[in-house]
């Protein structure tokens, strides 16, 4: 385990400064003092146990004890004094500094190897800054990044969860923590977690992930209402555009699908899938002379699009256009043999 090392002067200044060398002590505290002094802290901490075990309620002993096991990297026991000394209304403010500072310590180990993509040593610094301070959200908001870059899906959840229970403002953790739901197939979850915040964050991939999931679990009405606030946030998407048509083909509503794709279709032309979409919906809304040529332009961005020249086949064949019909269904079945 690491030992945190606190420069000799800095601490004995900052010790001296606020007030920690006067009054009454016993004789483990004065020695332990002259220890913190010599920057000698494993013989200052020897001390300072026999201190606080003579005096528990010494919110002095117990916060100078806290940064002597902080010191040789005992962040358990660093925790449990700070609390012993943070009781002390006196003495709070003071030793929730100095666990803070001892965290900040902790917390930038682990940032800088998560940065280095060193996720066993960032794991290690994290974990010891919940254990440091229990209350930080970001360890484990970050805790869970690495859990879920070393792919341990439950374990970076359960982080994620920690992180949103301690700072409930957090919705970027929450949306993340729906997203992971998400990729765990968790539809349910998923919309617990991110429903509650997709407008908040405004971003139309989370209305993506959320439309998704209520799509898995058939609720066509809340997936039709997250696909069209996505597509308020990027109206110029011709895929959402094309989601949203694909509901209203399911519920045979062409009309109101044919809208959606005409859009698709100008900002995408070379999408067959979108192309295709658009001439079905036409021809049943019996606007074939448009799907006609639709379809020409598909086919003519991509001579192997097999479905395309089989629907066309059939345009040509409706207009008497036998030979051209003829020719177009050979060259999809043509195609579909080759591929």
């Amino acid at each position: 385990m690491k030992r945190w090392k606190v420069r000799s002067l800095s601490l004995a200044t900052l010790l001296a400064l606020s007030g920690l060398w006067y009054g009454c002590q016993s004789t483990a505290m004065t020695s332990a003092k002259v220890y913190i002094n010599q920057n000698d802290w494993t013989l200052a901490r020897e001390q300072l146990l026999v201190a606080v075990a003579e005096t528990p309620e010494n919110s002095e002993a117990q916060m100078l004890l806290g940064i002597a096991e902080a010191t040789a990297g005992n962040l358990a026991e660093a925790a449990a004094a700070f609390d012993a000394a943070e009781a002390d209304q006196l003495r709070a403010e003071e030793a929730s500094r100095w666990r803070r500072k001892f965290w900040v310590e902790t917390f930038n180990v682990g940032l800088a190897a998560l940065n280095d993509d060193s996720l066993g040593e960032a794991e290690s610094s994290f974990k010891q800054a919940t254990v440091l301070d229990p209350t930080g959200a970001m360890a484990y908001r970050n805790l869970g990044i690495v859990h879920e870059r070393q792919e341990r899906v439950e374990e970076a959840a359960a982080a994620y969860e920690m992180a949103v229970n301690i700072d409930s403002s957090d919705a970027s953790t929450a949306l993340q923590l729906g997203y992971l739901h998400y990729q765990n197939e968790d539809w349910e979850r998923t919309i617990e977690w991110i429903a509650p915040r997709a407008g908040t964050a405004q971003d139309a991939g989370y209305y993506r992930v959320l439309a998704s999931a209520y799509d898995h679990l058939e609720m066509e009405d809340k997936a039709l209402a997250a696909l069209q606030a996505a597509l308020e946030i990027e109206p110029e998407d011709s895929e959402l555009l094309s989601d949203i048509a694909g509901i209203f083909l399911r519920r045979d509503d062409y009309q109101t699908a044919v809208g959606y794709l005409e859009r698709a279709s100008a900002l995408a032309p070379d999408d067959t899938v979108v192309g295709y979409n658009y001439a079905v919906s036409l021809i049943r809304v019996e606007d074939e002379t448009t799907a006609l040529s639709i379809l020409e332009g598909l086919v003519a961005g991509d001579d192997s699009f097999a479905d395309g020249w089989e629907l066309l086949s059939q345009l040509y064949l409706r207009a008497d256009r036998i030979k051209e019909g003829q020719e177009a269904y050979d060259k999809s079945e043509k195609l579909r043999v080759e591929q």
